[in-house]
């Protein structure tokens, strides 16, 4: 993915939809590393769906479409850096990414980062995002 993929024009970054929802895989052993204002975390889809529509039928059904998939560690062996943001790199990608495309195939509507970023940006923590070089240097 070349760099003019990764950063969207000002006025587009970052939509934020009051109710908006992640599915995310925490990674509180990274905390520390992180300077960009929340928890350490791999995205696996965001957003998904509204907060309204989480009711008890859409959540045994995402129990059941996570039940489908085994369990999987991942390995932050390398840094990367995209304009503006520095990631640990998570290895394997498969595992998340699997989990993303099945979730978009249930849910055709949750279009990961709503296409900012053409099908969406590999699996990624971020350490660092607009805080600045310096921010990125000490994280």
């Amino acid at each position: 993915m070349s760099t003019e993929d990764v950063t969207p024009p000002e006025e587009e970054r970052w939509p934020d939809v009051p109710g908006d929802t992640a599915l995310t895989l925490k990674v509180p052993e990274a905390d520390p590393l992180v300077r960009a204002g929340f928890p350490a975390h791999v995205t696996v889809l965001y957003p998904f769906l509204h907060e309204s529509r989480l009711d008890a039928a859409a959540r045994g059904e995402l129990a059941a479409l996570l039940a489908e998939h085994e369990s999987f560690t991942l390995t932050f062996g390398e840094f990367g850096r995209w304009p503006g943001v520095l990631y640990l790199d998570p290895w394997p990608h498969a595992p998340v990414t699997a989990l993303t495309k099945d979730l978009t195939r249930r849910w055709p509507e949750a279009v990961p980062y709503r296409g900012l970023f053409g099908a969406g940006l590999a699996p990624h923590l971020t350490l660092a995002n607009s805080e600045g070089p310096a921010t990125q240097d000490a994280a």
